[in-house]
């Protein structure tokens, strides 16, 4: 995926389809989600790759986008003066690695490099690599532009790109645009699920990306940008440093760049500048921010509540230990059993249903209806995923709910697989997504 920093020749097809795949997945580091520790083992390891498709892992994301009439965004919290050197940004592989090279610390050096240009697409980035061998880590700029309705609403830590992010911190700056500044692991998770669409295309290595330990440290400016009447959006920029490894990484490792200089690389004007230069060459993006944001706005109470209400009876339902956008999380016993159950909800038009999707490792289950899809996995003697059973739901009007029950090491769960598979498929859900 990295070409030597002197040998150039363009993306290859595979860096093509993968930063396409990328860019699909939502861009940015990112991240689809759930740090699997403690809680996020519960909030991902199965169900990872319908959040996230694929990490960053190099290559900065790419997407055909239409040609349209340009304005370009005033202001963005970069450095320089308010107007932006379009003319002087950095166009080709060789100066954008160059550029990205020339902002690394004193004593952090790139050896492999890739860089995607604002004429090759509307979303160029440009990668280096730190160090060698399993020791390698990546540092990312991807620069992004999205429509969206609310430009505010779709960035910051509530947004999309951080709700399962282990930490992030988001600031405000003075001329409007929002800095944001996190980390995120994933301990021995799917990257990309060998069922997946995605898997039919030339990447056949995936399925040697099952188990890897993923982390990175992030930092993403998000400023409003407008590419005429109707047609108003966001500019990301986003300065990522990652690690992919077959061990764990020690709890106290340090990359090589901090938070402070991972913003100040997002902050650089130098990639607004070619953000501009993106505009100028295809004009508006077609894709719309306001899409990526899959997970449901349903309050957490309320997906509880009706869990509750299908629950069957004897079933005690305690309260709230975690909620999230579209997700919440309680306890729910019965006599001496317990369990933990999670709920994650996607809204309508998240999924297309009349090709899909399917749920690759669990079985389906008949009994619901041509527009109601439900899949069983019962995991409760699994060595592979933490013990749990797990129902995945879609509906035809592409929204879907997913139910994952936790019981207490070595003990039985409070529910049965069917009892399961009967909340999970109950159209009631459906009602509440709308």
């Amino acid at each position: 995926m990295t070409h030597d920093m002197h040998d150039i020749d363009g993306p290859t097809e595979f860096e093509q389809q993968f930063g396409a795949m990328l860019r699909q997945a939502g861009g940015g580091f990112q991240p689809d989600s759930q740090a699997l520790a403690e809680a996020g083992l519960r909030r991902g390891k199965v169900r990872l790759w319908r959040r996230r498709a694929a990490m960053v892992t190099g290559a900065a994301a790419v997407a055909a986008v239409a040609v349209a009439a340009v304005q370009l965004p005033g202001g963005g919290g970069g450095e320089g003066d308010d107007a932006l050197h379009v003319a002087d940004a950095p166009r080709s592989q060789s100066e954008l690695i160059a550029t990205l090279t020339a902002m690394l610390p004193e004593g952090v050096s790139g050896t492999d490099s890739y860089a995607i240009t604002p004429e090759e697409s509307g979303d160029p980035g440009v990668s280096l690599t730190l160090g060698t061998g399993d020791d390698s880590l990546t540092l990312d700029v991807s620069m992004l532009r999205w429509q969206a309705e609310d430009w505010r609403s779709a960035v910051g830590c509530g947004s999309y790109d951080w709700e399962d992010s282990d930490r992030c911190e988001e600031t405000e700056l003075e001329d409007g645009s929002v800095l944001s500044v996190g980390s995120v692991r994933y301990d021995q998770s799917p990257v990309v699920d060998p069922g997946t669409e995605f898997a039919e295309s030339d990447l056949q290595d995936v399925e040697e990306w099952g188990d890897t330990y993923f982390a990175s440290w992030n930092a993403q400016l998000a400023m409003p940008a407008s590419w005429g009447p109707g047609e108003e959006g966001l500019w990301q920029i986003n300065a990522t440093v990652t690690s992919m490894t077959d061990e764990p990484l020690d709890p106290d490792f340090e990359p090589p760049l901090d938070e402070g200089q991972l913003a100040e690389i997002a902050r650089a004007s130098v990639w607004q500048e070619v953000l501009a230069a993106a505009d100028a060459e295809h004009g508006a993006p077609e894709e719309s921010i306001d899409e990526m944001s899959m997970s449901s706005a349903i309050p957490a109470e309320e997906l509880r509540a009706l869990f509750d209400e299908l629950a069957p009876t004897g079933l005690e339902i305690g309260e709230i230990a975690d909620e999230s956008r579209g997700s919440v999380t309680f306890q729910a016993s019965a006599g001496e059993v317990s369990a933990l159950v999670e709920i994650n909800t996607w809204a309508t038009g998240s999924y297309d249903y009349s090709d899909g999707p399917i749920d690759p490792e669990c079985d389906p289950v008949d009994g619901f209806g041509e527009d109601t899809r439900v899949y069983l996995c019962d995991w409760l003697a699994t060595e592979d995923y933490e013990p749990q059973l797990y129902a995945d739901v879609y509906h035809a009007s592409g929204s879907s709910v997913d139910i994952s029950v936790y019981p207490a090491d070595g003990a039985e769960s409070p529910l049965t697989a069917d009892e399961l598979s009967e909340i999970a498929g109950s159209q009631e859900w459906l009602d509440l997504l709308g």
